[in-house]
């Protein structure tokens, strides 16, 4: 044995540890933030560049070398204005995705609680089955007992006590 547990707690160990929900909830994860990205495609890119540059310069004049520091930049900034369908196909084909993981993590936590079900029913059934095979014993050793007295009384045969037997043993 071990220590029984009521059908709630084996859902909810079995929700707990199944590899296959934990997998599900990991494909949500990582789809959830998809339609995000696909949207980012509508916002303006920004881009940036830095450019730093220093020399020092010699003069036949002076002693001392002339320092000279220049300084540069760019930022670019694009917008898509048009796209041709691209990005609202991918924006939903994205948010399509997402409900698809959603649906599969449902279904698997629904697979997970039926299998659980079926197993703990399956345990009551067979623990039911026990105890009638048990019962079934019961009642031929009480009918093979009798007749084993009255066979060594010389009331009944051999026959007799061999059928007691034979119903004890199916």
């Amino acid at each position: 044995g071990g220590v029984p547990i009521t059908l709630d707690a084996g859902i909810a160990i079995g929700l707990a540890r199944a590899p296959e929900l934990r997998a599900a909830e990991a494909e949500v994860g990582r789809v959830r933030g998809m339609p995000g990205v696909a949207r980012s495609g509508a916002l303006p890119q920004v881009t940036g560049t830095l450019d730093a540059r220093r020399s020092e310069t010699w003069r036949s004049t002076s002693v001392f070398g002339v320092d000279e520091a220049t300084y540069g930049g760019t930022l670019s900034v694009s917008q898509s204005i048009l796209s041709f369908g691209r990005l609202s196909h991918a924006i939903a084909a994205a948010n399509a995705d997402e409900a698809a993981a959603i649906a599969d993590l449902a279904a698997a936590r629904s697979d997970v609680r039926y299998q659980v079900e079926e197993a703990f029913l399956n345990l009551l059934l067979e623990r039911a089955r026990l105890v009638v095979a048990r019962a079934g014993c019961d009642a031929a050793e009480a009918l093979r007992r009798p007749a084993i007295l009255r066979e060594e009384a010389g009331y009944r045969t051999r026959l007799d006590v061999t059928r007691a037997a034979a119903e004890r043993a199916t």
